[in-house]
C-alpha cells in the first residue's frame, strides 16, 4: 500500500524533481506511452519496452494529474545532455521534437489529467518566442472535459487558445501570463482570443489573469463581458494590467455582477472614475479577501469599492496606493470602510508615513476582532520624523484582538523607537516579525523584556549579528525563533 501510495505522489506531477530523477521518470514515458507518439524518434530516443512485472503492478499513466511544460523541458535537456549524451547541434533540434511528442502523449493518454500548465516559459532560454507554432503545438485536440485547470502564456499563439475553446469547457481555475517576449503582440487579437475562451466555460470558477499587453489603445470591455457569463460561480479573480480610464467603470461594473466572489486581487489598475458609481447592493456579498496593491485611482473608484464591502471581508490588504494622497487622509472613507467590516481578521497596509497617524487613531480600533496586522513602517525622508509617533500610537490603539504584528520594510526602526512601541502596547502579542532591519543583542534584550506578555514565535528578517549565547537565550524563552539574514534562514526553535 505504501509503494502504491508514494508512486501515485510522485507521478502525480511528473518531473517536479530535476536532474536524474526527472531523467528516470522521461525513460518510463518513452516505455509506457504509446509506440506511435515517438515513432519518428525511435531511431534517436531510448525506447524498450516495459517490463512485464511494472505493466501488471502499476499504470503509471493513470496517476499523472497535472502536466508543466517547463518541468518537461528540463527533463528532455538533461535526458539529451546527459543520458543519451548527444552532441549539442544534435540535441538542439532533436530535443523540442522529443518535448512535442512528450506533451502530447501524456495529454491524450493520461485519462485522469486535470491541469495543464504551460507559464513560466522565459526560464527556458533555449526556447525563444518562435518555438512554439500554432500548426504543431496545439495540446488541445479531442475531449478534453476531464480539465479543471489551465495556465495559458503569451509565449504560444492566440490561434491555439481558440482552438482550445472548442475542447475544453469544463474549467474550474484559468490563468493567463503575458511574457517578455512573444512572436504574437497583437493585444486585441489576444483579448479577443481570452474573452472567447473564457466564455464557452460551462462553470468557472477561478479567473487570474495578468494582461499586459502590447496595445494600449485597445479596451478589455470584452474580458469583462466574458467573465460576466461566469458571474454564478466566479469565486476568485486575480488581475494586473495596465488599464485605460475608460476601462475602470467596466470593471467596478463586472465586479457588481459577481455575487459569489470570495476573492478579488488587483494589481497595477488604473481605478479611476469621473463619478460617484452606483453599484448593486449584492456587491461583495460573500466577500473574504481583498488585496489592493499598486493601483492608481481616486475617491471615486476606491469609494466603489470600500463602501460596498461588507461584513463578511476578512482580509483586507492595501499597498502602495499611487497619485492619491488626498484620499488617504480622507478617514471617512476608512471610517465607512471599517464600519462595514466589524470581523475584519486580516489586515495588511503600505501607504505613506503621514497617513499612518489618523488612520490608527480613528479607525484601527474600530476592528475589534482583529487577529493580525501587517503595516510598512517607511516612507518618503521628510516623514521619517513621525516613525517615533506612528509606533507610539500603534501600540496605544492596537485592538486588544490583535495576535500577529508584522512590521515590514522598518529601515529606520531604532531600538529605542521599539523599545518605546512595546513599553506603550497594552496588548498581548503571541508572534512579531520584523523585516529589513538590523538585530543585535540590544534589541534582542528588549524582545525578551516583552515575554512575560505571551509572546511565543519571533521572526527577524535583515542584519543579524546576535552572539551565540543570546541565541540560547532567546530560545530559552521564546517556542520559535526564526532568522533569515539577507538569504540565509535558520530555525533556532520550534516546540
Amino acid at each position: 500500500m505504501w509503494c502504491e501510495c508514494a508512486i501515485a505522489y510522485l507521478w502525480q506531477t511528473p518531473f517536479r524533481w530535476s536532474g536524474r530523477k526527472a531523467c528516470r521518470m522521461l525513460v518510463k514515458f518513452l516505455r509506457f506511452l504509446p509506440k506511435e507518439c515517438f515513432e519518428d524518434l525511435e531511431d534517436i530516443v531510448d525506447m524498450h519496452p516495459p517490463l512485464e512485472s511494472e505493466q501488471s503492478i502499476f499504470n503509471y499513466l493513470n496517476f499523472v494529474r497535472t502536466i508543466k511544460v517547463l518541468d518537461c523541458i528540463h527533463a528532455t535537456e538533461y535526458y539529451f545532455s546527459h543520458y543519451l549524451e548527444k552532441e549539442d547541434t544534435h540535441s538542439s533540434t532533436i530535443a523540442p521534437l522529443l518535448l512535442l511528442r512528450l506533451c502530447q502523449g501524456i495529454v491524450t493518454n493520461c485519462p485522469l489529467l486535470a491541469e495543464i500548465d504551460v507559464t513560466g516559459l522565459d526560464r527556458a532560454p533555449s526556447y525563444d518566442a518562435y518555438s512554439w507554432p500554432a500548426t504543431s503545438w496545439n495540446l488541445f485536440k479531442g475531449n478534453l472535459d476531464r480539465l479543471r485547470r489551465l495556465k495559458f502564456s503569451q509565449k504560444f499563439h492566440p490561434d491555439i487558445l481558440h482552438s482550445a475553446a472548442a475542447t475544453v469547457t469544463n474549467l474550474e481555475s484559468f490563468e493567463f501570463e503575458c511574457t517578455w517576449e512573444s512572436a504574437y503582440v497583437d493585444g486585441t487579437v489576444w483579448c479577443d482570443a481570452i474573452s472567447n475562451f473564457i466564455s464557452k466555460q460551462r462553470g468557472l470558477k477561478v479567473a487570474r489573469l495578468k494582461l499586459e499587453l502590447q496595445n494600449y489603445e485597445m479596451s478589455l470591455q470584452p474580458v469583462w463581458k466574458a467573465l460576466c457569463t461566469q458571474a454564478k460561480t466566479l469565486r476568485e479573480i486575480k488581475i494586473l494590467f495596465d488599464m485605460q480610464d475608460r476601462d475602470a467603470h467596466d470593471l467596478l461594473e463586472f465586479l457588481g455582477h459577481c455575487t459569489n466572489l470570495h476573492h478579488v486581487e488587483m494589481f497595477c489598475c488604473e481605478l479611476c472614475v469621473q463619478s460617484p458609481m452606483k453599484l448593486q447592493s449584492t456587491m461583495f456579498s460573500n466577500l473574504r479577501v481583498l488585496k489592493l496593491e499598486e493601483l492608481e485611482t481616486n475617491t471615486y473608484g476606491i469609494g466603489a469599492l470600500f463602501r460596498n464591502v461588507k461584513e463578511c471581508l476578512d482580509t483586507l490588504s492595501v499597498k502602495r496606493i499611487q497619485n492619491v494622497a488626498e484620499l488617504w487622509n480622507n478617514v471617512e472613507l476608512w471610517t465607512i470602510c471599517a464600519t462595514n467590516t466589524p470581523y475584519l481578521t486580516n489586515l495588511e497596509i503600505q501607504l505613506s508615513l503621514n497617513v499612518y497617524i489618523q488612520l490608527i487613531q480613528s479607525v484601527l480600533p474600530l476592528w475589534q476582532h482583529l487577529r493580525r496586522l501587517s503595516i510598512a513602517i517607511r516612507g518618503a525622508k521628510k516623514h521619517y520624523e513621525l516613525i517615533p509617533k506612528i509606533l507610539l500610537l500603534l501600540g496605544q490603539n492596537l485592538p486588544k484582538s490583535v495576535k500577529s504584528l508584522v512590521l515590514e520594510n522598518s529601515y529606520q526602526l531604532s531600538l529605542d523607537m521599539f523599545v518605546n512601541f512595546l513599553s506603550s502596547c497594552l496588548v498581548d502579542i503571541e508572534s512579531i516579525s520584523i523585516t529589513n532591519n538590523a538585530f543585535d543583542d540590544d534589541f534582542a534584550k528588549a524582545l525578551l523584556k516583552y515575554v512575560g506578555h505571551s509572546l511565543k514565535s519571533v521572526f527577524l528578517h535583515g542584519q543579524v549579528t546576535l552572539s551565540p549565547e543570546m541565541k540560547t537565550e532567546l530560545c530559552s524563552q521564546i517556542s520559535e525563533v526564526t532568522i533569515h539574514h539577507y538569504g540565509f534562514s535558520e530555525c533556532l526553535k520550534v516546540s
